[in-house]
C-alpha cells in the first residue's frame, strides 16, 4: 500500500510540474503575440508610433525579403525613418488597418519564433517568420524573413 501511495504521489507531483511548465510556455507565447501586435502591427504598420516600436523591436532588428531573386534587407533605423516620414501625413495612422493571424508561436528558453500572416483589410498581404529574444525588460523582435503574396 505504501508503494502505491508513493507512486500516486509521484504521478501527482509530475503532473503538477508538467502543468506549471505548460502554463509558463503559454504565458510566454501570449507575451510574444502581444509584443508583435503592439510594436510591429500597431506601432509600425498601423499607427507609425515610434515609442511603441522602440518598446518591442530591438535596435539590431533586420527584416529580409527575397524579390525577383534579390535579397532586400531593412534594419530598425529604416523602419523608424519610414514611420517618421509617414506619420505627419497620416496622423491617425493607416486608413485600411493591418491585422494578423498567428499560425505558430514557439518558445525555447529565451528564444521565441512566430509564423504570422499579415492582412491589409481582408486581403492576405504576406507571411513572416519572426524571431525574438527575451531580455530582462521582455521580448524583443530581432528579425523577420518576409514573404509577400504575389498580386494577381
Amino acid at each position: 500500500m505504501k508503494k502505491v501511495m508513493a507512486l500516486i504521489s509521484c504521478i501527482i507531483l509530475l503532473s503538477g510540474v508538467s502543468l506549471y511548465a505548460l502554463n509558463q510556455a503559454n504565458t510566454e507565447k501570449e507575451a510574444i503575440k502581444t509584443v508583435i501586435q503592439s510594436a510591429l502591427v500597431d506601432g509600425y504598420l498601423n499607427n507609425y508610433d515610434i515609442e511603441e516600436m522602440k518598446k518591442g523591436i530591438h535596435p539590431e532588428f533586420r527584416i529580409m525579403e527575397l524579390r525577383t531573386n534579390k535579397l532586400s534587407k531593412r534594419g530598425f533605423e529604416a523602419l523608424l525613418d519610414y514611420a517618421k516620414k509617414v506619420k505627419p501625413n497620416r496622423p491617425n495612422g493607416r486608413e485600411v488597418k493591418v491585422s494578423v493571424k498567428f499560425l505558430l508561436v514557439d518558445v525555447i528558453g529565451s528564444i521565441g519564433c512566430a509564423k504570422v500572416e499579415f492582412y491589409v483589410g481582408p486581403t492576405l498581404h504576406g507571411t513572416d517568420f519572426i524571431t525574438l529574444l527575451k531580455f530582462e525588460e521582455g521580448w524583443k523582435l530581432m528579425g523577420s524573413v518576409a514573404y509577400e503574396q504575389e498580386k494577381h
